[in-house]
């Protein structure tokens, strides 16, 4: 009998131990976690008494010896979670993949940033930050139903006033889609710039044309001043004044008065003799 009740917890010890030597485990957890939900990991296992678990993510060891692993659910605790009886390290439960969920934000950008004149090429750029990453992108425009595009870029390669209208893009992964705002597009009107443009050539053509003659009338005055300071300055010699007065005008050379001039006369200005009228006669004379 004392035999028996010593050989029982024995027996029970052994049976414990065989179990325990090959433990099976099993990690509970959802696949899919949002973002900042609070999530519970467990780690069961057909050992009813042990010495503790070891956790790990990807195949590192995580500091956490305890049955369940909590998480906040950031996106950088995404990945592959797996949990071992601490002395049978070698035998890690399956691997359970966790993918947390985070909210997907889309937006959309325009190149060039800046004012669209009629011809140029527009690019629309789709972006989203979602986990897992999106792997379709559509574009539409307000009051249409159907999409004008596809892909993470947009193209106009000539841009005119009917492209002018608010875009928008959808962005979809596969646990959902998501639209960005919509963003204007418009074309400038370019008659406005032409008009700027010719008046600010008429003006700065204008100034030119003013410069050039300020310069011009500078030079002309100060050749004239320079002139007429240098005929103050070297006024013209006596006898050449009488070779100026010294002129002979054939037309005329002929022409003689009823009264003539008296000899000083004469010489006191300039003797001209014309030949026009070197033949003409008055009272019967020839003159």
């Amino acid at each position: 009998m004392d035999r028996m009740t010593l050989s029982l917890p024995l027996i029970f010890l052994l049976m414990i131990s065989d179990r325990c030597v090959s433990p099976a485990l099993q990690v509970k957890a959802p696949q899919l976690v949002l973002e900042k939900e609070r999530v519970n990991l467990t780690c069961e296992t057909t050992c009813s008494l042990t010495d503790g678990f070891i956790w790990y993510k990807n195949g590192q060891a995580l500091k956490i010896q305890s049955e369940t692993l909590q998480l906040q659910s950031e996106r950088s605790d995404s990945g592959r979670y797996s949990c071992a009886v601490r002395g049978h390290q070698h035998l890690p439960s399956p691997a359970v993949n966790i993918t947390v969920i985070s909210p997907k934000s889309v937006s959309v950008s325009i190149s060039p940033s800046g004012e669209i004149v009629e011809g140029d090429s527009v690019t629309l750029s789709c972006s989203s930050d979602s986990n897992p990453p999106a792997l379709i992108f559509s574009w539409f425009k307000e009051n249409q139903t159907s999409a004008v595009g596809s892909g993470q870029s947009f193209i106009i390669s000539s841009f005119n006033s009917s492209h002018s209208g608010r875009y928008y893009c959808e962005a979809q992964n596969q646990h959902g889609s998501q639209r960005s705002a919509s963003v204007s597009v418009s074309v400038k009107v370019v008659g406005h710039l032409v008009i700027l443009y010719i008046f600010i050539g008429v003006i700065c053509g204008a100034a030119v044309g003013i410069v050039i003659f300020l310069i011009w009338r500078s030079r002309w005055m100060k050749k004239r001043n320079d002139s007429m300071e240098s005929q103050r300055n070297h006024p013209r010699p006596h006898h050449d004044r009488h070779k100026a007065c010294d002129v002979t005008e054939p037309v005329y050379e002929n022409v003689t008065m009823n009264h003539p001039r008296p000899h000083h006369d004469r010489h006191n200005a300039c003797d001209v003799t014309e030949p026009v009228y070197e033949n003409v006669t008055l009272d019967g004379k020839r003159l």
